[in-house]
C-alpha cells in the first residue's frame, strides 16, 4: 500500500475512533433550543418542561432561545444550519414541519433533508372559542351570524395550525371571515379577550384557563371525539361541521447528519421527561396525546403529515407567502 494511503487510512481511523469517544461521552456540555414562538406559548412551556427534567438527567444546562415570526420558518432555517453534533435543538410544530413547505416560495430548508427527526412530543385537536358574551352560543348560531354578516368576523393566527384552523372553518361552513396575524398564539388570544378580533381555531393550550374562568366559551373541538378535559364540548362533526378535523403536533429535530446515537440518547432522554408525572400533568392540561415514537417512526410520521397538510393548504386554498 503507498505511504500516503496509509496514513490516510490511520487519519480515518483517528477520526472515526474521536467521533465516537465524542457520541459516546454526550452530551458534554448544555444543549441549545431554539423555540419558533414567543415565551408563554405552548411550544415554548414544552420545551421549558423537557429542558428542566433533560438538565437533571443528561447532567447539563439546557437554554432556551426563543425565536419568533413568519409561522417558526426564522427559527427553523437557523436551526438548519447549526453543527449536526446534538447540541442544538428545534422544537418542531406542524407549522414548520408539515404546513409552511406548502404555504412559503421560499422556505430556506428543508424540513426532511435538512433535518434529523428526534421524538414526538404530543399531538392536540383544536377548538372554535369565542368571547363569552358573542351573541352567537353554538356553531348553528355562529355559521348563520357569519353568514348574516360576510367579511365582519375575524380570527386571529399564531401560527399555520390556527391559520388553517380558521381557513377550514370558512370552507367548511361556506362562510367568510378574515385571518389577523399575530406572532404567536399568545398576542391573538389577548386580542381577543379585548374584542380586536372574534374568535380562534387553535390548540386549547392558550384558551384553557379563560374557558374554565368563564371569559371565552368553546363552540366544538377539532377531534373525531370529545376532549376529555372538554366532556361538554361537541366535536365539530356533532356541530354539524362533518370533515373538519385539525390536529397539532409538537416535535424535537436536530441537523441533518446528527449522530444517530445522539439521537437515540435524546429520543429516550425527551420520551422520559414527558411520561413524567409533572409532564403528564402538563400535557393532560392541554388535551394533548404523548408522543411514544422511536426517531424511525416520527420520521415516517412527518412525511405522512407533509402530505396532509398538502391537502389542507389545497382545500382551503391559503395563499402562499
Amino acid at each position: 500500500m503507498p505511504r500516503w494511503s496509509s496514513r490516510l487510512l490511520a487519519a480515518a481511523c483517528v477520526l472515526a475512533s474521536a467521533s465516537g469517544v465524542q457520541a459516546q461521552n454526550y452530551p458534554a456540555k448544555a444543549i441549545r433550543a431554539i423555540i419558533p414562538f414567543p415565551a408563554g406559548s405552548a411550544t415554548d412551556g414544552m420545551a421549558r418542561l423537557v429542558g428542566e427534567h433533560l438538565s437533571k438527567t443528561l447532567g447539563h444546562g439546557f437554554v432556551v432561545e426563543n425565536m419568533a415570526g413568519a409561522n417558526g420558518t426564522l427559527a427553523s432555517r437557523a436551526a438548519a444550519r447549526t453543527a449536526p453534533d446534538g447540541y442544538t435543538v428545534l422544537f418542531s410544530t406542524n407549522s414548520t414541519h408539515s404546513a409552511s413547505v406548502h404555504l412559503y416560495d421560499k422556505l430556506g430548508y428543508d424540513p426532511i433533508a435538512d433535518f434529523a427527526p428526534v421524538a414526538l412530543l404530543s399531538r392536540a385537536p383544536h377548538a372554535l372559542v369565542v368571547r363569552a358574551d358573542a351573541p352567537y352560543r353554538d356553531v348553528k348560531e355562529f355559521v348563520a351570524f357569519a353568514k348574516a354578516n360576510p367579511d365582519k368576523l375575524n380570527f386571529g393566527t399564531g401560527n399555520t395550525g390556527s391559520l388553517a384552523g380558521g381557513a377550514m372553518l370558512n370552507a367548511a361552513a361556506g362562510i367568510r371571515t378574515g385571518a389577523v396575524s399575530y406572532r404567536g398564539t399568545p398576542q391573538a388570544v389577548t386580542d381577543l379577550l379585548g374584542g380586536q378580533i372574534d374568535f380562534v381555531v387553535m390548540d386549547v393550550s392558550q384558551t384553557q384557563a379563560h374557558i374554565r374562568a368563564g371569559r371565552l366559551r368553546a363552540l366544538a373541538v377539532t377531534a373525531s371525539a370529545r376532549m376529555r378535559i372538554f366532556p361538554d364540548v361537541p366535536t365539530m362533526a356533532e356541530a354539524g361541521l362533518p370533515g373538519l378535523e385539525l390536529y397539532s403536533w409538537n416535535g424535537v429535530h436536530a441537523a441533518a447528519g446528527t449522530p444517530p446515537h445522539i439521537v437515540a440518547t435524546l429520543n429516550k432522554a425527551i420520551r422520559d421527561a414527558i411520561h413524567t408525572p409533572e409532564g403528564e400533568r402538563f400535557f393532560d392540561a392541554l388535551g394533548a396525546e404523548l408522543g411514544t415514537m422511536s426517531p424511525e417512526e416520527f420520521a415516517v410520521f412527518v412525511a405522512q403529515e407533509l402530505k396532509k397538510w398538502e391537502r389542507i393548504v389545497a382545500l382551503t386554498g391559503l395563499p402562499k407567502q
